[in-house]
């Protein structure tokens, strides 16, 4: 009879950082309790926790969108990106948490999950654990790129996109973090003579392989898996799709491309919807 042997996760290091008693803080401890490859270490010190980072070098940070006490976790998240540059900064939003400072969080270079359950938890740290992070180079790039992309809230739709990509993102995910509902995000979206928001979660797959592709000079395929796109195919497909041209190598997703057809695509939408 042949043996089956069980395989060990890897050891995942994590700081869970400012969550006080809020929920996620108790989700957080029962992993602990029941995961011995999750080295775990709250910090609930703001001054401190920068310096613990660079200590510790955990593979990632994990924060609330605002502490106990009520303030914006956005500060520390650009102290993260610029003193801890290959750690992951992931922001936890539990039920019914207010979604003020979502922008702030994002534009400091940290990723927003939103969480259902405890379940939902243990899947984010592993499947994190697993993921290339982007680069400081890199969320500068993104903004850079989408600057003159408006209105704003369009170019946060955008730039959430583009930092989740990895995640498969679905249009319920998108609505969730802008705090509405599928339909009322497709609604929203119509009115304000945006692409569909499938579209848009295609451009922020994109631009992220781009970016990718500018820093790293990576192959299709490893641009595809971290870029969530399904396969280098459904990548090929939705590049074609969008851009109007054909991708035969990676080094046809230059960013400057993709960004200048995005604003493009939303400008004749604006001007066919106006009338």
């Amino acid at each position: 009879m042949r043996s089956i042997g069980v395989k060990q996760r890897e050891s995942l290091s994590v700081i869970a950082a400012c969550f006080g008693e809020r929920p996620e803080r108790a989700w957080l401890a029962e992993l602990q309790a029941h995961d011995a490859a999750l080295s775990l270490t709250f910090v609930d010190d703001r001054v401190a926790l920068i310096r613990r980072a660079r200590s510790l070098q955990p593979r990632v940070v994990l924060l609330p969108l605002r502490d106990a006490y009520g303030l914006s976790s956005a500060p520390l998240i650009a102290r993260l990106r610029e003193n801890v540059p290959a750690v992951r900064v992931v922001v936890l939003l539990a039920p019914g948490t207010p979604y003020v400072g979502f922008a702030e969080a994002i534009r400091g270079g940290g990723e927003i999950v939103i969480l259902a359950r405890e379940s939902d938890l243990r899947s984010v740290l592993y499947r994190t654990n697993k993921v290339e992070v982007l680069s400081a180079r890199e969320h500068e790039a993104t903004r850079s790129l989408l600057r003159g992309l408006q209105p704003t809230a369009l170019r946060e739709v955008l730039v959430f996109c583009v930092m989740n990509a990895h995640r498969r993102l679905t249009v319920g995910e998108v609505a969730m973090w802008r705090g509405l509902s599928t339909r009322a995000f497709g609604r929203q979206a119509k009115a304000a003579h945006w692409p569909l928001p499938s579209e848009l979660i295609g451009w922020g797959g994109l631009l992220r392989a781009s970016l990718m592709e500018w820093t790293e000079s990576s192959r299709l395929p490893v641009l595809a898996r971290a870029s969530g796109f399904a396969s280098t195919r459904t990548l090929q497909r939705i590049a074609e799709r969008l851009l109007q041209k054909p991708i035969a190598c990676s080094s046809d997703l230059a960013p400057l491309l993709v960004s200048s057809r995005l604003i493009r695509r939303v400008q004749r939408v604006e001007r066919a919807t106006a009338h």
